[in-house]
């Protein structure tokens, strides 16, 4: 299970819970690369645990194959985050997809840029590179 991170023995919850990890100032950029980061985590913790609980033989289901009853135990990463962060669905939401939606190559280009700290610009940025 991916319960530990790089081997060191501790869980995204638990790199959630630390507070040392909102002291530094990231931009927008540089936070939506981070929830990016975590959301894999999340996915691939939540896939493994789907796996396991079945012994790996059950079929994978879409979230949109989820009953009512499975969707209310199965948090989503935004859900989950923001609550454990005290930040707002909306900014997760937002911020991931900035970092999802904008090429790596673009990403590093404008990183120094004070684009990069600006949320309206970005969102429109990772808009129009989705058409």
């Amino acid at each position: 299970m991916l319960s530990t991170v790089f081997g060191f023995g501790f869980s995204v919850a638990d790199c959630v819970r630390s507070p040392d990890l909102f002291r530094v100032d990231l931009t927008v950029l540089e936070r939506g690369q981070q929830w990016k980061r975590w959301k894999e985590f999340f996915d691939a913790e939540q896939q493994e645990t789907k796996q396991g609980v079945a012994g790996g033989k059950a079929k994978p289901k879409l979230s949109n194959d989820l009953t009512n009853e499975q969707s209310a135990v199965v948090p989503t990463f935004v859900k989950d985050i923001a609550e454990k962060t005290k930040t707002s669905e909306r900014t997760i939401q937002h911020e991931v997809q900035i970092a999802t939606r904008i090429p790596e190559k673009v990403q590093t280009i404008i990183k120094d840029l004070p684009v990069a700290d600006n949320k309206s610009d970005l969102l429109k940025l990772s808009r129009l590179i989705e058409r």
